[in-house]
């Protein structure tokens, strides 16, 4: 199902019209968020009058940012392209944990337990999943996942571990190894 959010009624009811009619059958791989003016102004330095439509997705690559009014058919199809890339975010396993790309979930195998995770929290999971076993540095998560330079001074990266593991439990061990050349998804027993 598409997750529509907004702060104006009428856009609320004329874009849950407009996903019905063109999505026959709904897929969960894109939501849909209309921040309010302020919101706009602050995050993308636009003047506040200027009402934008927010698209994100799974894929770290599937975001879009549209300013209203957008015909039906330029909306449509930027749905359709983002969903087609959402359907390409790989899925893995590791001896503890299930991965669903395209749901942007999380399965912990001994519990069973579910666990949704962000946008970037899935684009970090896919990077270092695909360059398991190697350990991947702060300054290439940085450059690779949040497009960062390198040399920048943040705690981006430690912050989002930090909130994955959080979020994860105990269990996060079993998931994400660090030491202090960088992190590593753990892919195999050890």
């Amino acid at each position: 199902m598409i997750e529509i959010k907004t702060n104006n009624p009428v856009y609320q009811k004329n874009l849950e019209t407009l996903f019905k009619t063109a999505f026959s059958d709904p897929t969960p791989e894109a939501f849909v968020l209309l921040l309010p003016p302020a919101d706009i102004e602050s995050f993308f330095k636009k003047p506040a009058d200027i009402p934008v439509l927010i698209l994100g997705g799974t894929h770290p690559d599937s975001t879009a940012e549209l300013t209203l009014p957008v015909s039906a058919a330029h909306l449509i199809n930027t749905l359709r392209q983002m969903i087609e890339k959402n359907k390409n975010t790989p899925s893995f396993e590791t001896p503890d944990f299930i991965f669903t790309g395209a749901t942007r979930q999380l399965i912990h195998k001994k519990s069973n337990q579910t666990f949704r995770l962000t946008e970037k929290e899935t684009a970090l999971l896919v990077y270092l999943y695909q360059q398991s076993p190697h350990l991947v540095s702060k300054e290439e998560l940085l450059t690779e996942v949040w497009s960062y330079h390198p040399q920048t001074e943040t705690h981006t990266v430690e912050t989002h571990i930090y909130g994955l593991r959080q979020k994860i439990g105990p269990a996060a061990n079993a998931l994400i190894q660090s030491s202090s050349e960088g992190y590593c998804l753990i892919t195999s027993d050890l």
